[in-house]
């Protein structure tokens, strides 16, 4: 009796070892394959082999080839189909034929031109990246895109048209994208991106695309960018970090820039945006006593042609009066009822623990997201950071208007003055309701729910025009910033920010002109765990210190239970 008993007891106890196994490879099985997925989903690998390619992406080549509906333009493959066609009944009208003076051709391509030759630049890791996508781009349009490899400096009369002078040359590390008369030149480095003159990962395609959307454009778009205030649009900030120059910005939006100082200078006519970065001194009046010329009647002009003025400005921006009056008559205010600039802080939603790195809420209403789009419709919109950013308000003339989108299912609150009834003021930006404002070391408010900072605005003065069948959006826009590291290269250069991609996106809306906004660059070291919020972290800690203990937990009172009713 014994016997049967204990050989029972042992059959049980096999059995249920037998299934407790099973369950446990069962479930490592299950684990591994939904980390499979997640990890192909999400690219949670890193390529360890000593050879690194850069492909160009699907993304990439519908951009060339397929036109953007949304937005109503061709794609630079249909804009050249349409030089060919014009090309070929000019010449068609005028009688003339290859080789004729005159003649247009009419199989016009776009030529990506190296400046070293292609062996030089194939022997160099670094450089072949740039050679294979090019490469890669050719075969892929061999109708359309073509390469040729020519030493700049054993061949410099194959690179005079792009000489401004007699005195320059063409850098031996230059490409050139171009397209009949149309041109651009970019350095091998801007096909990289750097940190602190270290390189961090590889844009390639981004460049690529936006500079052969740039040449198959009717026009070239410009932007400007004021000097003579004491900006510093690029170079190192007061605490000796490197900010990201606006320029590469404006170069991968495809613009052409230009410095302009407003005092003796007026706006190009061809000019569509006008940047303002860390001013230090106010604009010129005219009625001042020091320059007959008047900047702000210069900016007034600029806007009523419907154009776009971005002011980047920080807490420890000084006043500047009649720069703060024109932003005043636009709705942007940098300061309540005539105060010091508020610094916001936020200790829950910051990077590092560094709670003058706020971790921004998206705005929700109309503007912010058709200028957020891209951003707003990934898996996770990516964190944008405003570091050391001032607290932005409507202005004093501007009062709020509650504003309802049925259709949308929106409610938010604008900015609106009876006096300029075309304008609305957008927050873009703002805090989340555990953030507040200091003044030195006094903390002056504290953010609410209903009430949060706004750290980016937009004023938009509505101007939309009838052609045929057509309504054209011919707006104006004033955008005011209250972060100037908003700019650092650390959250510009990183595909974990969204920094960059919403730049690409404001100058897309204000400028409308065709950005390559979405092409992210290829890390060569990923550090997304930067962006960890000090929330993030908390919750993090909690979870992974607590489940575990849980689980350990539940199972040992299973267990004890168990043994006790055996």
């Amino acid at each position: 009796m014994k016997l049967k008993a204990s050989t029972g007891r042992k059959l049980r106890y096999g059995g249920t070892s037998v299934a407790i196994t099973a369950l446990v490879i069962a479930a490592i099985i299950i684990v591994n394959v939904v980390f499979s997925l997640l990890t192909e989903r999400f690219r949670w690998y890193a390529d360890l082999t000593p050879d690194l390619h850069f492909t160009i992406s699907e993304e990439c080549f519908q951009l060339i080839a397929e036109s953007d509906e949304a937005d109503d333009e061709d794609s630079p493959i249909e804009m050249l189909d349409k030089f060919r066609a014009e090309n070929k009944q000019y010449n068609a009208d005028n009688g003339l034929s290859k080789g004729d003076e005159g003649y247009r051709d009419e199989e016009v391509k776009v030529n990506i031109l190296f400046c070293q030759e292609r062996d030089v630049l194939e022997s160099d890791e670094t450089t072949n990246y740039v050679v294979q996508n090019a490469e890669e781009l050719r075969a892929k349009f061999p109708d359309y895109i073509t390469t040729e490899y020519k030493d700049s400096k054993t061949n410099p009369s194959r690179f005079t048209k792009y000489l401004v002078s007699n005195t320059d040359s063409i850098a031996i590390d230059s490409v050139i994208v171009e397209c009949g008369t149309e041109y651009r030149i970019r350095t091998l480095r801007s096909f990289f991106v750097f940190v602190k003159d270290e390189p961090y990962g590889y844009n390639g395609e981004k460049a690529f695309a936006s500079s052969i959307l740039a040449v198959t454009r009717a026009e070239s778009p410009l932007a400007c960018y004021t000097i003579n205030h004491g900006e510093t649009i690029m170079g190192k900030n007061s605490d000796g970090e490197y900010v990201y120059s606006f320029f590469s910005v404006l170069e991968d939006a495809g613009y052409k820039y230009m410095p302009i100082d407003l005092s003796t200078q007026d706006i190009p006519e061809e000019c569509r945006i006008l940047i303002t970065f860390d001013p230090k001194s106010d604009f010129l009046s005219g009625k001042d006593g020091v320059s007959a010329e008047s900047e702000i009647d210069k900016l007034d002009a600029f806007m009523e042609d419907r154009n776009s003025f971005m002011v980047f400005i920080s807490p420890d921006t000084g006043e500047l009066p009649q720069l703060e009056e024109f932003l005043g008559d636009w709705g942007l205010s940098m300061r309540q009822q005539g105060e010091d600039v508020y610094r916001v802080r936020d200790s829950a939603n910051c990077l590092l623990g560094e709670s003058g790195k706020v971790v921004a809420n998206y705005a929700s209403n109309v503007l912010m997201n058709a200028w957020s789009e891209n951003l707003l419709n990934r898996s996770t919109p990516p964190k944008v950071v405003f570091e050391n950013a001032a607290s932005l308000y409507f202005s004093p003339s501007y009062s709020r208007s509650e504003v309802e989108h049925l259709e949308e299912g929106l409610r938010y609150t604008i900015g609106y003055n009876p006096a300029f009834p075309d304008r609305q003021v957008f927050p873009m930006f703002t805090s989340s309701d555990s953030a507040a404002a200091w003044a030195g070391d006094r903390e002056m408010a504290s953010a609410t729910k209903m009430d949060p900072f706004k750290l980016m605005m937009v004023s938009v003065e509505h101007n939309y025009e009838q052609e045929m069948y057509t309504t054209m959006d011919d707006s104006a826009y004033v955008m005011l910033c209250g972060s100037t590291n908003f700019l650092l290269e650390k959250y510009v250069q990183s595909n974990v920010y969204g920094n960059n991609d919403f730049l690409l996106s404001a100058i897309q809306m204000s400028g409308r002109e065709p950005v390559p906004t979405g092409l992210d660059f290829k890390e060569f070291a990923n550090y997304e765990i930067e962006s960890v919020t000090a929330e993030d972290a908390t919750q993090y800690t909690l979870v992974l210190t607590i489940v575990p203990v849980v689980i350990a937990l539940c199972a040992g009172v299973f267990v004890i239970v168990r043994r006790k009713n055996r």
